[in-house]
């Protein structure tokens, strides 16, 4: 048997790692939340609708991975400062995290705007399935500052020990989405039908409010400098 106050540190650090890992998960399930929802107001669009979000979505994949290797490097190196206690050098690099994210947001929109018509060739879609697959690619990469930033601030956050601003912040934007999915893409109103690229655009104008969010909240309390 362990020492009583060995079992009680052991249970209080266990409760630490939960509040921290459940809040984390929780948000990276929301990613799917938002293909899911995507497909499903798409799917009434009918089968080459579908086709052209399903190749659309591995390219929202091989963002959000080039968002991940730049996310790993920003919350690594805010822990890192934050835990000796270097509160000022923790704040330079979210700042220099969020300013590089718009740089490679820039590039990786370029990229974007530049493959998606030989993405849709390589896959051998038809004319109808690429010229919707195409425009939806061109609107989510073209946003991808927006989005990188977003990534960037979140890994910032973890990089603080706080797991839940990003999942608060993730979770608003959710609900816009689920909102404005239906509205953009088979319209209402004075609102134009847009199809498959008013996924895109949902997903652009959520994560616009997503960024205010989460980069307001790391300003206001001085996680930026």
């Amino acid at each position: 048997r362990y020492p009583r106050h060995v079992v009680s540190a052991t249970r209080a650090l266990d409760r630490r790692i939960l509040r921290l890992a459940l809040p984390a998960a929780a948000s990276s399930a929301l990613q799917l939340v938002h293909a899911t929802v995507d497909m499903f107001w798409v799917g009434q669009l009918g089968t080459e609708a579908l086709a052209a979000l399903a190749i659309a979505t591995m390219t929202v994949w091989m963002f959000l991975s080039i968002g991940s290797l730049m996310a790993i490097g920003v919350t690594a190196l805010v822990a890192r400062y934050v835990g000796v206690g270097r509160a000022h050098a923790a704040a330079y690099v979210t700042h220099q995290g969020l300013l590089w994210s718009v740089v490679l947001g820039v590039v990786v929109a370029a990229l974007g705007f530049a493959l998606a018509v030989p993405i849709y060739r390589a896959a051998d879609a038809a004319p109808a399935v690429a010229q919707m697959g195409v425009a939806y690619t061109r609107v989510f990469w073209g946003a991808g500052a927006l989005m990188l930033v977003q990534i960037a601030a979140d890994a910032a956050w973890r990089g603080y020990g706080n797991t839940r601003v990003p999942l608060y912040a993730g979770g608003v934007a959710l609900l816009v989405n689920l909102g404005l999915d239906p509205l953009l893409i088979h319209g209402w109103g004075p609102i134009p039908r847009l199809g498959v690229p008013g996924a895109a655009w949902a997903t652009v104008i959520a994560t616009v409010l997503g960024v205010l969010l989460v980069v307001g909240v790391l300003v206001r309390h001085r996680r930026v400098r």
